[in-house]
């Protein structure tokens, strides 16, 4: 009886270890099913898990920024640094690293705007601890240095060595020319904006750009391309798409991230096969990130996912798919205050006769240039 038992045992344990072995190769299949066929399930399933690890302490910076738009910075401070005192474990490839990130950010911006520069600094310093290669951080911290009484040669000396490192850097380029337009050295900060934005110029078409539409189920994912402009002879830069078939609602831009570009006279055009339509960007209701406007129709790009949309023409879409087509005169900007400085025909006309005498007839037509747009 006891050997029948035994053998009983060992027999439910076998089919028990087949069933068990049967259901994980199961699941094994249907997971990789999803990711090869349905990768959206994917990434939907992982931002949820994303936003309940992170939902708490967005909440928290959420009420941070709340506070500090009612000018309760101190209020504001204590749940940031709160904030930080949390993630102080964490590391660079954590979930929570951008969100450490924000939190600094914002804790260095209150204390900035309070011209309270050596608080200010001493989170930088935090921050870069953490992340020694953060470029942005390495140029604030050196501007912060050079509004400190008896540390500003410090902040441009470290400016000066980040641009001999990175001098196409936007950050870099533009704090180097307030440096040297603060020391009088006009000439030299014209031909680092001139170098600047003529090799960026080069560069523009072949950088980061995508668009995205939205059909009702707002902008995602699975409704963007990526686009590859290029420049036709009047130099203007072009792109067009091709999107499916759908009642498009909005239409979006993303342009290259970490560099300052002028847009204007820009134009984009619709076309479903039926429905025809093609707008000035400037006569639109637009909405932006990390975008400047003026009232000249002009768009400047400023820091990380600059991007803008706006509504499309009612119905477009609905016939078949749409041709979209868009043009622009875009380019490199140049720092604000060197603007302004080449308007002084003193000025100018000093920066013009120190580059006849070095030869630099290509730096002195460029000058031309900007005062004709």
């Amino acid at each position: 009886m006891g050997k029948m038992n035994a053998i009983r045992i060992l027999n439910v344990s076998f089919h028990l270890t087949i069933f068990l072995l049967f259901l994980m190769s199961l699941m094994a299949i249907t997971i990789a099913y999803i990711w090869i066929f349905n990768p959206l399930v994917i990434r939907n399933l992982d931002a949820f898990v994303i936003s309940r690890y992170t939902s708490k302490t967005k909440s928290q910076l959420h009420q941070a920024n709340t506070l500090i738009a009612k000018g309760k910075d101190e209020d504001a401070l204590r749940i940031l640094k709160s904030i930080t005192e949390e993630l102080k474990d964490i590391k660079k490839q954590d979930r929570l690293a951008p969100i450490k990130q924000k939190t600094i950010n914002k804790i260095v911006q209150v204390y900035t705007k309070r011209k309270e520069f050596k608080d200010a600094l001493k989170w930088l310093d935090i921050w870069l601890a953490f992340n020694d290669r953060d470029l942005v951080a390495q140029v604030k911290r050196a501007k912060l240095l050079t509004k400190i009484p008896g540390r500003e040669m410090d902040g441009e000396k470290i400016i000066s060595e980040l641009y001999d490192k990175v001098p196409m850097f936007h950050d870099v380029v533009f704090s180097h020319i307030d440096i040297l337009i603060k020391n009088r050295k006009y000439t030299e900060a014209y031909l680092a904006a001139y170098n600047y934005s003529t090799s960026l110029d080069l560069q523009i078409a072949d950088m980061n750009w995508e668009v995205y539409w939205d059909t009702g189920k707002n902008f995602n994912r699975s409704q963007k391309k990526k686009v590859n402009p290029t420049r036709d002879n009047f130099g203007y830069l072009n792109f067009s798409t091709i999107i499916p078939r759908g009642s498009l609602k909005h239409f979006r831009i993303d342009y290259p991230s970490n560099v300052k570009l002028l847009i204007s006279n820009a134009t984009i055009s619709f076309d479903d096969s039926v429905q025809k339509s093609s707008l000035l960007l400037e006569n639109l209701v637009v909405r932006w990130n990390n975008i400047i406007s003026s009232d000249k129709g002009i768009f400047l790009t400023d820091g990380q996912y600059p991007y803008l949309y706006f509504e499309v023409p009612e119905g477009m879409g609905i016939n078949g798919e749409v041709k979209i087509i868009f043009r622009a005169k875009i380019s490199a900007a140049i720092p604000k205050k060197l603007s302004n400085l080449l308007s002084d025909s003193k000025i100018r006309d000093n920066i013009l006769n120190d580059l006849f005498a070095i030869g630099d007839y290509e730096a002195a037509d460029y000058i031309n240039y900007l005062n004709s747009n």
